[in-house]
């Protein structure tokens, strides 16, 4: 007879209101046997969440590794203290031998945003046109990125450091103008970038006596020995830098003092035609600035064309975008033919061509008009390179506008572990499902290279790779994250990541009101596999530690697939050990052309169905079985008698929590219509 090894209970928190309990403790840290049910119409009652409480971390040694949930999915069936004890944190951080002092809070009024632009103007600036694009990506952020009431500086170096304006603030454009005219008109000398940043200090200094909290933005295209030696100032000041590396040679010193400081860095190739320089310098907005008075970009795109050839393509304004839209034309040869229509198709005048600087822009008094705006860029010379830029801000303070956030899990990295690249879109706090996301992956000295993301459709699609690098890794549907692993790299060194999202068939707003799915799996990277392991256990823990040992599966007749395919094999579980398994687990790894083994996967649970036999086939002489006298209740009754009892206790709970709500809502005023 194959017997029920736990029963699961129903506890109803509706119930503990009169309960005596301090607080609630689960049966094996809340893994086992226990659903919790709570009624959406049972009212927030804070005394009785004060009664749960988390009395200690599992460890090791108590945590449940069998249970299907998220805390053995995702953190590969380790306990939380195991998790938290070898998390970077933990381990480089000092314990403490006294007790911790009492916090103090202080409550600061935010001042106005201090940027001070770093610029270099060394020899190597002169080379693949580096000088020319380092000023229209600083005239990109002058005139459009920064925020009004910004105070804003700027220094220029090479062996040297020279002041070329004190801190102003942004008012109005003709503090926009008079900053366009200090930037650097020629190349020359070497690199010191520790000059150049003690300059900026100079700068921030005759206005506020205090670094702390002020920007610095260092571009630099050179190698400099010395720029570690100011790093324990760059520490100590306060000052927040934020590092653009253009090209392949930027020094990396200067890394380390935009992460100690909290600052942010980019690289930019020379490729002209990826705008790497122009998207960099877009992204320095304001940390501290609602998010309606920021400039959101949502066009960057470049091309390499013969003479007489076009560029053509569409922007899309929303209704929650469209003030102070701005179009940004960049080309390295000669001034291309510009077309640009309204979603009327109304031509537009591109109002300022800067030909020493060789970009034109526009910009849309008031509020753009919803809907498509048509742009062609005809090239006048062969090999030429023409981008375009947009951005805008949000229409409305109330109505928050859709944004896109692109970010990798790790800064560095060794083959051939992968990259995940996480791309979220958010309106406000809102996830954007069903949205067409590609990934532009750039290395420091390559082209661009570049793939799909997973689709948020459902059921979830990962669509065919444009770049094989990038293979799919979503771990939760629905929650407004797109992810994709990347794998295809093509050498040592820095690369730069941009994210383009377009409306899908079947994008939409996710509705908050519905909890999300969490129905998770341990996400895994794709590469051209040759083989797999197979191996089945009746033991999740063994076959979790002890996967080697575990019954394989005859794999021999399985070829694997294209990646992101479905596979279907079918196998006969053969002998388990473990006796009266009622379930079997099953795990697989993989093996690729290099012999490469792949980690273990998540672990399938599968359910055994044995069917009693006949009786008298078991025993086929009647006279040696030994009637019972009192036959104990069959599995099947058993079963009906458990759902019966619980169908009943709903029915009870239900017209009591009805008959209660009746009560006090006869007891509320009411207002007619």
């Amino acid at each position: 007879m194959v017997l029920f090894r736990s029963f699961v209970f129903l506890l109803v928190l509706y119930l503990l209101q009169g309960s005596d309990t301090s607080f609630v403790r689960l049966n094996n840290n809340g893994y086992e046997g226990i659903i919790i049910a709570i009624n959406p119409g049972v009212p927030e009652n804070e005394t009785l969440i004060e009664k749960i409480k988390v009395v200690k971390f599992c460890n090791k040694d108590n945590h449940n590794g069998e249970a299907p949930n998220l805390q053995n999915k995702k953190c590969e069936f380790r306990s939380t203290w195991e998790v938290i004890s070898n998390s970077e944190d933990f381990r480089n951080t000092t314990p403490m031998v006294e007790s911790p002092p009492s916090p103090v809070f202080s409550l600061l009024r935010i001042r106005d945003r201090i940027v001070c632009l770093v610029l270099d103007k060394s020899g190597s600036m002169g080379g693949y046109n580096r000088l020319n694009r380092m000023n229209q990506a600083a005239k990109y952020f002058l005139l459009q990125v920064v925020e009004n009431g910004t105070w804003v500086g700027m220094v220029h170096f090479d062996s040297t450091a020279n002041i070329k304006h004190e801190l102003i603030q942004i008012i109005s454009t003709n503090e926009r103008n008079m900053l366009l005219n200090s930037l650097p008109t020629a190349a020359g000398g070497g690199t010191s970038i520790c000059r150049g940043i003690d300059a900026a200090f100079q700068v921030i200094s005759k206005r506020y006596s205090q670094l702390d909290g002020s920007e610095i933005v260092l571009l630099t295209d050179g190698e400099d020995s010395s720029a570690k030696n100011c790093l324990d100032k760059v520490k100590e000041s306060g000052a927040i830098i934020h590092f653009i590396a253009l090209g392949p040679s930027a020094d990396l010193a200067v890394i380390e003092m935009s992460n100690v400081t909290g600052g942010i860095h980019f690289l930019a190739s020379d490729e002209a035609q990826n705008n790497g320089l122009i998207d960099a310098f877009g992204a320095l907005t304001s940390g501290n600035a609602d998010i309606s008075q920021k400039s959101i970009q949502i066009e960057s795109k470049g091309l390499t064309l013969n003479n007489n050839h076009w560029m053509n393509g569409t922007v899309i304004i929303d209704s929650t975008v469209g003030k102070d839209t701005f179009f940004l034309i960049t080309w390295v040869g000669q001034q291309p033919t510009i077309s640009l229509l309204d979603p009327n198709g109304t031509p537009m005048k591109i109002s300022t061509v800067d030909a020493a600087s060789k970009m034109a822009y526009f910009s849309i008094p008031g509020t753009a008009k919803v809907g498509v705006w048509t742009y062609s860029l005809q090239a006048k010379a062969n090999s030429e390179t023409l981008t375009i830029t947009v951005n805008s801000r949000a229409a409305n303070s109330s109505v928050a506008p859709i944004t896109v956030n692109a970010k990798m899990n790790k800064d560095t990295n060794s083959f051939p572990s992968p990259m995940i690249v996480y791309a979220e879109i958010l309106q406000g706090n809102i996830p954007i499902l069903g949205a067409n996301v590609t990934a532009f992956i750039e290395s420091s000295s390559t082209s661009v290279s570049w793939g799909d993301i997973i689709k948020k459709v459902w059921p979830e699609r990962v669509k065919h790779s444009r770049h094989e690098g990038l293979k799919g890794a979503d771990t939760f549907k629905d929650d407004g994250v797109y992810s994709r692993y990347f794998t295809a790299y093509s050498e040592n060194g820095r690369y730069s990541l941009k994210v383009r999202a377009h409306a899908g068939a079947n994008t939409a707003a996710r509705n908050l009101r519905h909890p999300p799915n969490r129905a998770a799996y341990i996400p895994g990277w794709v590469v051209n596999v040759k083989q797999y392991i197979i191996r089945i256990s009746g033991s999740i823990l063994d076959l979790r530690d002890k996967f080697d040992d575990a019954l394989q599966v005859n794999t021999t007749d399985l070829l694997p697939n294209e990646a992101n395919s479905k596979e279907t094999f079918t196998f006969k579980p053969g002998n388990i050990s473990e006796e009266n398994a009622t379930h079997i687990f099953i795990a697989i790894q993989s093996v690729d052309n290099s012999s490469l083994t792949s980690k273990v996967s998540n672990i399938a649970q599968v359910a055994l169905f044995i069917p009693q036999g006949d009786t008298d086939e078991i025993h086929p002489n009647p006279d040696e079985i030994h009637p019972n006298p009192n036959p104990g209740i069959s599995i099947s009754s058993l079963v009906l008698l458990v759902v019966g009892c619980v169908v009943l206790v709903s029915i009870i709970l239900s017209g009591t929590i009805c008959i209660l709500n009746k009560k006090k809502n006869s007891n509320r005023p009411r207002t007619a219509f």
